[in-house]
């Protein structure tokens, strides 16, 4: 796996974490 690719999947599970604790408000 590329750096890169591991870097935008910790960033999209980041914001996903993210929406979620907006909604979980």
């Amino acid at each position: 796996m590329e750096p890169s690719s591991l870097l935008l999947a910790c960033g999209r599970e980041h914001l996903l974490s993210m929406d979620f604790q907006r909604l979980l408000q």
